[in-house]
């Protein structure tokens, strides 16, 4: 399966290039390519390897410090320039500043915890960094995030993320940098955002954002703006039930790429929102629980890769079906599968377009110059779907 490949991939996929002097990407490409989605992962998967490489390094090289003896000793070690820390103790204490390649790792089988005090904070200014088995833990009070990247690539496998009720952000990136989150489980206990990603690349694969102490997220779960890209490469789980606005948040010329099995967005009301002439591509499974907005000159397709994925899962009940909101000029694409629990409103010049689908929903509502196209679209006793008239109970507004 060929995608095309949008400029802001093509433009982080640059960046991340010119950190790996040693090697070479597996896969270039350009702004308007077309590339397979296991090309893709190919590269990401490089991304992963290079981190680990760095990680083993060299063992004369490696810094062990011991924060039972001395809680700020991860700290010091880092301010001091060592790129590959181990840590001995039960916790770590201090934000820091690395301004060049970074490793944390625990020098044993035990997770390493960082909590960083009300009045610090972890940034990134250069990279890569990479935590592995690192837990980190929030004191913040003063509306920053605890871990800030600043154009750095952060790979950050196995651990855990409180993102306390002060925080603006528990983790934040600018500045066009690369975000890999393997393994880790974010708790959402009252920030506004768990992660937001501004521009560059946020990458997960089994990765969970939860409420934490049963205050989930102010806002949002997840931000991704200012031509960014959001990836779920399976076992991702968002499951906040406490949140003021949609979960995910895609915006202004932005990416949303779901490949894999095993990823779920559940929260009350909306569930995600496309805005701005981002894109959404559904490539794998994708279950969901609440609405779904594209607006604003925004694009959606879901299509299962193969046999093996089912494309977009509405988890609403009868009694509480879901929204499915195509508005402002903006599309939806759906090709083989299952379209139910959900009701579809099509409004102000947008247009939706079901192919080889089992439709099996209540009402599709186009109105104000927008269109439902249907080819190949059948119920779930197996009978085609007619194209309808606007008298239809079922159907209103204009079809093709």
């Amino acid at each position: 399966m060929n995608i095309h490949l949008p400029l802001s991939i093509a433009l982080c996929l640059s960046v991340f290039t010119s950190s790996l002097v040693a090697e070479t990407l597996p896969y270039t490409f350009n702004a308007g390519d077309a590339a397979k989605a296991s090309e893709v992962n190919a590269n990401f998967q490089f991304f992963l390897d290079e981190a680990r490489q760095r990680s083993a390094g060299d063992g004369n090289a490696t810094h062990t410090v011991n924060c039972d003896e001395n809680s700020a000793a991860l700290k010091n070690a880092v301010e001091a320039g060592y790129p590959r820390i181990q840590v001995i103790g039960a916790e770590c204490v201090g934000g820091f500043a690395p301004s060049s390649v970074l490793t944390i790792s625990s020098a044993d089988s035990s997770m390493v915890t960082i909590r960083v005090p009300a009045t610090e904070q972890i940034r990134f200014f250069g990279g890569p960094v990479t935590f592995f088995d690192v837990n980190v833990i929030s004191e913040k009070t003063n509306g920053n995030s605890p871990i800030k990247s600043q154009g750095a690539n952060f790979y950050w496998i196995r651990g855990k993320l409180d993102a306390s009720e002060s925080d603006f952000v528990g983790y934040e990136s600018f500045g066009g940098g690369y975000t890999y989150l393997q393994g880790v489980e974010v708790a959402c206990n009252g920030a506004n955002y768990a992660i937001a990603q501004n521009s560059g690349v946020l990458y997960l694969t089994d990765v969970t954002i939860v409420d934490g102490a049963g205050q989930g997220c102010r806002d949002r779960a997840l931000r991704v703006r200012a031509n960014g890209s959001l990836y779920f490469n399976g076992d991702v789980n968002i499951d906040v039930i406490q949140h003021s606005y949609e979960l995910v948040y895609v915006q202004g010329g932005s990416l949303f790429n779901v490949n894999g099995v095993n990823n779920v967005i559940r929260g009350i009301g909306d569930a995600i929102r496309l805005d701005h002439g981002s894109q959404m591509l559904v490539y794998g499974t994708l279950r969901v629980k609440g609405d779904i907005q594209i607006v604003n000159n925004s694009m959606a397709q879901w299509f299962p890769q193969s046999d093996s994925y089912d494309g977009v899962i509405f988890e609403n009940n009868s009694a509480d079906l879901g929204i499915v909101k195509v508005t402002k000029n903006s599309t939806l694409n759906v090709y083989s599968q299952l379209i139910e629990n959900i009701n579809l409103d099509v409004l102000l010049s947008s247009v939706v377009e079901l192919n080889n689908v089992t439709l099996d929903i209540p009402t599709i509502n186009a109105r104000r110059g927008s269109f439902v196209l249907l080819q190949n679209v059948y119920e779930p006793s197996g009978e085609s779907v007619k194209t309808p008239d606007s008298s239809s109970a079922i159907f209103s507004g204009g079809f093709l």
